[in-house]
């Protein structure tokens, strides 16, 4: 059967030749590379149909493994739209742990054993059994977020194929992940359990030590389909190897361009390698977008060609033009939620428009602000309550010691995040003790061991919780978190991306907090919040979409808004600072995730800028200078640039040019007081914010 033209003649879908192409490569592995909006799931499904209809495979002996559930339950939905009338029988559409799940039930039924149970079905799940071992290795009580990351660097550890005295706790920001995992593993095996990470080690191991087994699952499926091979791990194309052998039928579907999720395991190199892992392995690809507007493919291609760990592909798209790429300086991040209403309201009707940010709460302002003008949206993937989030929760504790003085839940949580030093010893002086004084900081103050108390940061500690009730809310926060010291604590215990996500949460409660006059209205607006957030992720219908870059993957919107563009954000400070220390692969793959982004637009893409936030300057992305074909060379000469030139920065002052990077088109320079900044070509062309000096 003639599938192209089947396609084509019942369904109007047509096929170009590299999509031809890719239906028809059957035999042996075969890598398909297919850019954003390339059509990729309907040549996935098509091949499946020509396997079943042309090459008489079976379809119980095809295996398609896809990222999620939700993907597999779409795929096969595809397919039986296209071909059901055709096949009768639809082949497995599968997650890898759904059949890594398959191959461990055979495995106890050969050995007559029971298989261990699901930790995540268990009460409590993974949450309840790591907040215990994390507390034991830190000596602290661990918190919802310290509990999420250390599950996190587990599966990421599990799905890089490293051991737990391989760890590398501080490149991790978790020094004590190593006997965290080791014992987590400990705790599993003691009681018979297993987490879906396991699935994977575990049928790893079995597949290895029982070639019979293996065998038998071979000939169950004589064709395996991966998509989304970019975001599968370095143990799940280890098993793909197994299970296929380098001259098997195996068909992986990705883009290496794409690949986004390495915290969390994503090994993109494996496509990068798959070449010399099967020998004689077809490299096809599909570079016809179609999806975006002619401008937004254009940003793209010169945006990604920037990275050197990729296959070179050359994106094209036959869609009518719709306009340049927008990129608009905004005053300040403040004023963001107000112009993007007042786009967002002129929506024209049958239109669909999303907003994309790096991190959660860059959401925040405009949850906010929609909510209070009626402008209906949608919340993708916002998963964690506004409350429920650590920053959070310590601001409500030290407001609870203003309202009650000898909260001493709450005075736990945070003593020692106060500047006040406080030690332990301290803090059980003051619950065995009768509260005999006015407040928790007067008791501490007759601490016995007077040599280990600091009675005015004590005196102070009291003094400026105590004026709380005489200060607005933005004020308050200004004093939690300068005045008493929280955020020099958040500076020397955390680091990299938790940091620059703390700094993020401090913005959108003071956005809150600047929309409020009293404590009072300011905690009933952070739970109005919440409620806004659990009811909007449930209205899906809305023509607005708010979402992170990662959450968005695979979406496209007529309108694009995207809103980070910014230093310390997208690119973030770790991915900066690695790439300076010649550690390219982080910095790429950032690239990577603003190229996602672009990408989501059918018809017009914006570029917001914001100047300012907080009344302090903000630098815009290095990725912006990207989006336009590379004349770094002659931009460099133009201006002068060359390494040990003055500068003067408007808000920086007087620095010195260290070093060109006509890659990026940026620069860095050390300044004085602020040390090494890394500015973009493009801030050149305003003398007032950035100018070079004569010698």
């Amino acid at each position: 059967m003639d599938i192209p033209a089947y396609l084509l003649d019942r369904r109007g879908i047509p096929l170009d030749p590299q999509q031809t192409a890719a239906l028809l490569a059957t035999q042996g592995p075969a890598l398909l590379l297919a850019v954003p909006g390339g059509g990729k799931t309907t040549v996935l499904v098509s091949r499946v149909a020509h396997l079943v209809l042309n090459e008489g495979v079976a379809p119980q002996n095809i295996l398609i493994l896809t990222f999620n559930r939700e993907s597999a339950k779409d795929m096969a939905a595809r397919f039986q739209a296209l071909f059901g009338e055709l096949i009768s029988q639809t082949p497995r559409f599968s997650t890898i742990h759904s059949f890594c799940y398959t191959v461990l039930k055979q495995y106890a039924s050969l050995r007559g054993q029971p298989m261990p149970s699901l930790l995540e079905s268990e009460p409590g799940g993974k949450a309840r059994v790591l907040r215990e071992i994390v507390s034991a290795a830190t000596g602290e009580y661990a918190d919802e977020e310290q509990v999420e990351e250390a599950q996190r660097l587990i599966g990421l550890l599990i799905n890089t194929m490293v051991k737990p005295q391989e760890a590398d706790g501080d490149k991790l920001g978790m020094p004590a992940i190593g006997r965290i995992y080791a014992a987590y593993q400990a705790y599993k095996k003691e009681n018979h359990l297993m987490d879906y990470d396991d699935m994977l080690d575990f049928v790893h191991i079995i597949f290895r030590k029982l070639p019979d087994l293996l065998e038998a699952f071979r000939r169950r499926y004589s064709h395996v389909l991966v998509d989304e091979a970019q975001d599968t791990s370095k143990l799940q194309h280890a098993i793909l190897l197994q299970l296929c052998t380098q001259q098997g039928n195996l068909f992986l579907v990705g883009d290496e361009d794409q690949s986004i999720y390495s915290f969390r395991g994503a090994y993109p190199q494996a496509l990068l390698e798959f070449p010399k892992v099967y020998p004689g392995a077809k490299l096809l690809k599909m570079e016809q977008n179609f999806r975006c507007p002619p401008s937004v493919v254009e940003a793209a291609n010169c945006l990604i060609g920037h990275n050197r760990l990729r296959y070179d592909k050359g994106m094209f798209t036959r869609r009518p033009d719709t306009g340049p790429v927008k990129i608009t300086q905004i005053p300040s991040s403040e004023e963001l939620p107000r112009h993007l209403y007042g786009a967002l309201s002129q929506l024209p009707a049958g239109k669909t428009a999303a907003v994309l940010y790096r991190n959660n709460p860059s959401a925040v302002g405009l949850i906010d602000l929609f909510d209070r003008k009626g402008l209906p949206f949608y919340i993708k993937d916002h998963k964690t309550t506004l409350r429920r989030q650590t920053l959070t929760q310590d601001v409500l504790c030290i407001l609870n010691l203003y309202f009650s003085p000898w909260d001493l839940e709450s005075f736990q949580r945070v003593y020692y995040k106060l500047g006040a030093y406080i030690s332990r010893a301290m803090v059980q002086f003051a619950m065995d003790n009768p509260r005999t004084r006015d407040t928790i900081f007067d008791l501490l103050a007759e601490f016995p061991d007077s040599q280990r108390v600091n009675t005015a940061r004590l005196m102070f500690a009291k003094y400026t919780i105590g004026r709380f009730g005489s200060m607005t809310p933005s004020k308050i926060l200004d004093a939690i978190f300068y005045d008493l010291g929280y955020f020099s604590f958040l500076e020397k215990s955390e680091n990299g991306f938790l940091l620059e996500l703390n700094q993020q949460r401090l913005m959108a409660l003071k956005h809150l907090a600047a929309s409020t006059s009293t404590i009072e209205e300011f905690l009933d607006r952070i739970d109005a919040i919440d409620g806004v957030i659990s009811a909007a992720s449930q209205n899906r219908d809305a023509p607005v979409t708010l979402s992170t870059i990662h959450s968005a993957k695979g979406l496209e919107f007529d309108y694009v808004y995207i809103i980070d563009p910014l230093e310390g954000v997208l690119p973030s400070t770790m991915a900066i600072e690695r790439h300076l220390s010649r550690d390219p692969e982080l910095l790429e793959e950032e690239t990577r995730l603003f190229y996602v982004a672009i990408t989501r637009a059918r018809e017009q893409l914006e570029i917001l800028v914001p100047a300012s936030a907080g009344g302090s300057s903000l630098s815009p992305s290095r990725f912006l200078s990207m989006l336009k074909p590379d004349d770094s060379a002659a931009l460099f000469e133009h201006y002068g640039l060359q390494a040990g030139r003055r500068v003067m920065h408007r808000y920086f002052g007087l620095g010195v040019v260290a070093a060109l990077d006509f890659e990026k088109r940026t620069f860095t320079a050390r300044f004085a007081k602020l040390g090494i900044k890394t500015l973009t070509v493009d801030i050149l062309e305003n003398p007032d914010t950035c100018k070079l000096l004569e010698s």
